[in-house]
């Protein structure tokens, strides 16, 4: 016997999803026909957004950590890992998995006497209905179903690496193969009843773009196949007002189930909408679209258009913030207030905007020659291993946060080094910067690298001010040496909440000096690398008096009177001045 439990599954992958209209219109349809007793959504990211708050009041909502690999095997892509998860929980508890973007019709109780039920994903293929597989965006199954035990342990031979050739192979093409040997594990449905009608340009115009009338007969449910771009044309930007307006059947499904809410609701800005226009093909962006795009801009909102025809005014905006965050800290005791926050994100906005730390012509960002050549492939030879033992004696999915992560060069390569190893439980990487645009750039290109059983992601953090994340091993490359005394006295105890701490900083050839001397935020460091004559940052010299462990040290052809040396912190204890 089936039980009415209902399992979702969202936000698997690391930017959260946007969860919108669609989502909560399918979500409300099945516990409003299905009358589930309990009905769960699985998310490791936090969708956000006043759909997914909506969805909250209908619907059990549980953070998890979804699989990262299955018997050795990695699970690369977030959709393959909500795969395996589906799986594990209906043969865990049984009930009714849906895709979040399956709409339900009717309820399933004729259905629940069995032992699983799947449906037919088929095509239409010179007129005649053609079964492509068994798709996993319905299930129904019993708790321990013997079928869904079978086919979880093929799992073994899975081998897909993202979007190529073996993507569906499990979740569509193995549930066919596994029926055809083993008919009396479950009850096979037509392609009517949850996919139907089928993904080609047609079947979505039906859908989305039509009233012609869609056969009701032995139909349960509809999978709308948001993840095809035909489809996501339409969906993109869903509010109740667009359902109201547009006449189609899917239109007119999901009207009655948002009759209550206000005609705006979710809808994004003007300007909001323009950027994910820009974002959408990002590497072939036409001068033309961009200049469109820009004129559009200034000719809506005349604050941006006074703004950009008069920024030399810019100019004064960093000493005024300047000197408003030193009177701040002065008077509050400390960095970590507004002002001083606003003063440290604009600072380096304006180091990567001037290109000060150098620029190669590929990226937006860059983050500095110590991040590259020999200074890069020394330390990842130095700190690969050190991870790699990390992640020995770790019991789950080793955590990294790389705190001023910057345009990523060092980490990319660090990661791709590290998961070649065999074997590797997982590693999970979270790369902090106070820069938005750098944060959302990384996130875009970056965020689903597919290095691996590695998952990645980016948050905006100032290290200074904001809680760090949770993690197991902290990376602080190059960054203390851009920050006053002050702000790292702050930034330190924060570290002790890791059990492994390394950070890198540049240090002169001829030490000359006091130790530690202090300096004012910004792009340059505490010594002139030209002449390699100075002092720079020395945790275990006063005020901080750490114990540290020297890791690696390394210099380049290019700047041969300055050193990059990395340490492991053994301990955050102050030892006696000596």
């Amino acid at each position: 016997m089936i039980p009415k439990i209902l399992h979702f599954c969202f936000g698997l992958s690391s930017n959260g999803g946007d969860w919108g209209l669609l989502h909560y219109a399918c979500v409300k349809s099945a516990v409003e026909r299905l009358k589930p007793e309990r009905a769960f959504l699985y998310y490791e990211y936090r969708p956000c957004g006043p759909f997914w708050e909506l969805t909250t009041k209908i619907i059990e909502c549980n953070k998890i950590i979804a699989p990262r690999a299955i018997f050795g095997n990695p699970l690369n892509h977030y959709a393959h890992r909500a795969d395996v998860l589906r799986l594990q929980k209906l043969i865990e508890s049984g009930g009714i998995y849906l895709d979040c973007d399956v709409f339900v019709h009717r309820g399933f109780d004729d259905l629940l006497d069995n032992s699983v039920v799947l449906g037919q994903q088929g095509d239409i293929q010179q007129g005649d209905i053609k079964t492509v597989g068994l798709c996993n965006a319905v299930i129904l199954a019993e708790p321990g179903a013997p079928f869904l035990r079978r086919w979880y342990s093929q799992y073994k031979n899975f081998r897909s690496m993202g979007r190529d050739s073996f993507w569906h192979e499990h979740s569509v093409k193995l549930p066919l193969q596994l029926a055809a040997a083993h008919p009396g594990e479950l009850t096979i449905l037509g392609p009517r009843a949850f996919f139907w009608p089928p993904a080609h340009d047609e079947g979505l115009r039906r859908l989305f773009a039509s009233t012609d009338p869609i056969p009701s007969d032995g139909v349960y449910a509809n999978h709308l196949w948001e993840s095809r771009p035909w489809s996501n044309y339409y969906l993109r930007d869903l509010t109740p007002a667009r359902v109201r307006l547009i006449d189609s059947n899917f239109h007119q499904w999901i009207r009655p189930l948002i009759a209550d809410l206000p005609d705006n609701l979710g809808a994004r800005s003007f300007s909001s909408r323009a950027i994910q226009l820009l974002k959408e093909r990002p590497r072939d962006w036409p001068g033309s679209r961009i200049r469109r795009v820009a004129a559009a801009l200034r000719k809506r909102y005349t604050l941006i258009d006074r703004t950009l025809r008069n920024r030399h005014h810019l100019n004064l905006i960093d000493p005024v913030l300047r000197i408003m965050a030193s009177l701040a800290s002065k008077q509050l005791g400390s960095d970590s207030n507004l002002i001083s926050y606003l003063h440290r994100r604009r600072t380096f906005q304006s180091i990567y905007r001037q290109f000060l730390w150098g620029e190669h012509g590929k990226s937006p960002f860059f983050s500095g020659f110590g991040s590259r050549d020999r200074h890069a492939e020394l330390y990842i030879e130095a700190m690969v291993p050190l991870l790699a033992q990390h992640s020995g004696t770790s019991r789950e999915e080793l955590v990294i946060v790389d705190l001023g992560c910057g345009d990523f060069a060092v980490a990319s390569a660090l990661l791709k080094s590290l998961t070649s190893l065999k074997p590797l439980k997982g590693v999970r990487y979270i790369g902090c910067d106070i820069v938005p645009e750098l944060i959302d750039y990384n996130q875009f290109w970056y965020g689903t690298a597919p290095y691996g059983l590695t998952t990645v992601e980016f948050r905006k953090i100032d290290i200074v001010r904001d809680r760090l994340p949770d993690g197991d091993v902290c990376l602080v490359r190059q960054v203390l040496q851009h920050l006053s005394n002050a702000e790292i006295t702050t930034i330190l105890p924060k570290l002790t909440a890791y059990k492994y701490v390394y950070v890198s900083e540049h240090l002169p050839v001829t030490p000359e000096g006091m130790p530690n001397p202090d300096k004012p935020m910004g792009a340059d460091i505490r010594f002139d690398s030209n002449s390699g004559r100075g002092r720079g940052v020395e945790l275990d010299l006063p005020p901080w008096n750490l114990t540290l462990q020297e890791i690696v040290r390394t210099t380049s052809a290019q700047k041969i009177n300055e050193v990059i040396v990395t340490h492991r912190v053994v301990s955050f204890d102050r030892k006696p001045a000596s």
